[in-house]
């Protein structure tokens, strides 16, 4: 009896698998690229969430397979003590912090304008910040203002739109005629809503006390951030 029921499990695990002939190596890979930005985006998510919420989940469907394919991402959020909160984001910070620069470099964003710092510089002076803090306390304004500084180093990719318009908001006017195929208009209106209320809070950690789990949290949002836009982005529409 054990042994049919493993092999129905099996044959319900084969069956899920999707047909690999479906679509291209490149169709696959942008739709790993669209559900991977999807994962990102309910992290960043989480990272707001107030104490009273307890779960969200994301779902995300492709129309371009013959047969409909639905991939749910879905992660048990519970508020969690400071404590735990930093050590959680001390360790997925390294591989993060290194995808987020790899993201940056892609799109040429590690080469600064003469006299200024690039993308990745001002990652990496405020990654310095916040691991190796000149005194005891990690200062917000020393991690956070050269974070928000990378984040505003994204306007160069307006200069690389093939056609140039008036830019309301960047990140929808070159999401508009550079995003990955895959990825629809909500998803960067989103990502939109997303970095003015990060940088208001980075803005404002000139101002603020803020305890070194609360830098840390924000500090990942910020990596979190780039790699999701980024990666959402085809360089190859760029100029």
């Amino acid at each position: 009896m054990v042994q049919e029921a493993d092999q129905a499990n099996a044959s319900v695990q084969s069956q899920a698998q999707p047909d690999d002939s479906a679509l291209s190596v490149d169709s696959w890979r942008d739709l790993i690229g669209a559900w991977s930005a999807n994962r990102d985006q309910a992290r960043r998510l989480f990272l707001n969430l107030t104490p009273a919420s307890t779960t969200f989940s994301g779902t995300t469907f492709s129309s371009a397979l013959t047969t409909s394919v639905t991939v749910t991402v879905g992660e048990l959020f519970k508020s969690a003590p400071a404590p735990f909160t930093e050590l959680q984001t001390i360790l997925q910070r390294p591989g993060r912090f290194q995808e987020a620069l790899e993201a940056l470099t892609a799109f040429g964003l590690n080469v600064g304008f003469t006299g200024s710092l690039s993308a990745t510089e001002l990652l990496e002076v405020a990654h310095a910040a916040l691991t190796r803090p000149s005194g005891s306390e990690v200062a917000a304004a020393s991690v956070l203002i050269p974070a928000r500084e990378s984040l505003d180093a994204l306007a160069s990719l307006l200069r690389r739109r093939p056609k140039q318009e008036e830019a309301k908001s960047k990140v929808v006017s070159i999401s508009d005629q550079c995003a990955k195929d895959g990825f629809d208009a909500g998803h960067f209106l989103r990502l939109d809503s997303d970095l003015a209320q990060l940088r208001k809070k980075l803005s404002e950690a000139k101002q603020q006390s803020m305890a070194r789990w609360e830098v840390s949290v924000a500090f990942n949002e910020v990596l979190l951030f780039l790699i999701s836009f980024l990666k959402s982005l085809d360089s190859t529409k760029m100029r």
